[in-house]
């Protein structure tokens, strides 16, 4: 899971940056620059580690992600150290619970290793309970656990609930790092994330992607578009021609994350001047607002089928250029309602407002009727290389990918 899916997956769940606590409304706060990936015992699995941030005092918090066929599960693990703890040698109380307070299970450690499982207790005017931690709703008590975690301790963290039998248990372990312990075994593993540039590398080193490119740039000089969708499964279904119309189809449904489609060459529009000649069609060879909304459309699809955001994209194929759209924004900030006819006005004007200079009219389209921060601007040239258009006091700034 990669950084980027783990912050919107946090924000979605919450709303905004952080979740609160089921019973006390106490809230946390995600650090989200100290997001790392770490080892587990199960094969080559990693799971995606979040520091967080309470209100409760001697509580040390992280949020543990990981994908299970697609489903995303995750752990909120709690530390509270006894006065005893040290650096090296952790002695206090583990609680690991969901994402909406609900109990996983609870146990104590000393000198990093395991004593006993600590199950609740209801507390009722007369329970005194020694294990009353800040925001828990409840005391804790021992309990014996015949079977479960033998190999539980500070840095070997069992990701899975305590009823589980042991033949569901596999052995999955978090092999934590940092604190007591000395255990050696498990450094932190930081996954480089993907840039946008590394995505587009991608796509031209892929064969058959490369093979669509190219057999869609053969295709420009029909009289109408044609493109192909992607699912996330990466597989691709063609676009089929709408009725009546020089425009694409979208198949309905929320499994598309990106497509690529073609904007013709000029063409005959079937009418003539009084001198006879014809009179051209010319299509505009940069994406068209509809195409930007159809791309905020492939964002906000990741919403529901928990697909990485980075890998959405929108591809404009023409004679002239191929140009693709990629997203580095919030995922929040993305809407999709928009009225296409009020946009297509004010997208000719800016174009023509800018001296017909399609790039810098299109980027200046998107900051001001868009007002979406983060859909960058690429264009692949024929020799493969890529660049990233920007604006720079309202001029043009090509950055080279590396």
């Amino acid at each position: 899971m990669s950084k980027q899916e783990a912050i919107q997956f946090l924000q979605n769940s919450n709303g905004l940056n952080g979740t609160k606590s089921k019973s006390t409304n106490v809230p946390l706060v995600f650090d989200f620059e100290r997001i790392t990936h770490e080892k587990t015992s199960h094969k080559e699995a990693l799971i995606t580690v979040i520091p967080a941030q309470s209100d409760i005092k001697d509580k040390k918090t992280r949020v543990i992600l990981w994908k299970v066929d697609n489903t995303i599960e995750s752990i909120v693990y709690n530390e509270y150290a006894s006065e005893s703890s040290t650096i090296n040698s952790f002695t206090g109380i583990i609680i690991m619970k969901r994402l909406n307070g609900d109990f996983i299970r609870a146990y104590k450690l000393k000198n990093n290793n395991y004593v006993i499982d600590l199950l609740p207790i209801k507390k009722d005017a007369t329970s005194k309970s020694s294990n009353s931690f800040g925001e828990e709703p409840f005391g804790l008590h021992e309990v014996i656990v015949i079977n479960n975690f033998k190999k539980t301790s500070y840095n070997f963290v069992p990701m899975i609930d305590r009823n589980k039998s042991v033949s569901d248990l596999e052995d999955y372990y978090w092999l934590k790092s940092g604190g007591g312990g000395g255990y050696t075994g498990a450094e932190p593993v930081v996954e480089e994330e993907k840039t946008p540039c590394d995505q587009i590398k991608a796509q031209i080193d892929n064969v058959a992607i490369k093979a669509k490119i190219d057999a869609l740039k053969g295709k420009t000089a029909d009289k109408n578009e044609a493109g192909i969708v992607q699912k996330k499964d990466g597989t691709f279904i063609d676009l089929l021609a709408a009725t009546n119309s020089n425009e694409l189809n979208m198949p309905s449904g929320t499994n598309f994350i990106g497509s690529m489609h073609t904007h013709q060459d000029p063409y005959p529009s079937g009418r003539l001047r009084e001198n006879g000649t014809p009179i051209m069609l010319v299509p505009i060879p940069i994406f068209s607002p509809k195409d930007v909304v159809q791309f905020l459309e492939f964002l906000n699809n990741t919403k529901k089928n928990n697909a990485p955001i980075e890998d959405v994209y929108n591809t404009m194929i023409s004679s002239s250029a191929v140009y693709q759209l990629r997203f580095s924004g919030n995922i929040t900030d993305v809407k999709i309602d928009f009225d296409i006819s009020v946009l297509n006005d004010k997208y000719l004007k800016s174009i023509k407002d800018n001296g017909n200079d399609k790039k810098l009219g299109f980027l200046k389209f998107l900051e001001d009727n868009i007002g979406i921060k983060g859909i960058d601007l690429y264009e692949i040239n024929s020799d493969n290389s890529t660049i990233k258009i920007t604006l720079d006091n309202n001029k043009l700034s090509n950055i080279p990918c590396k």
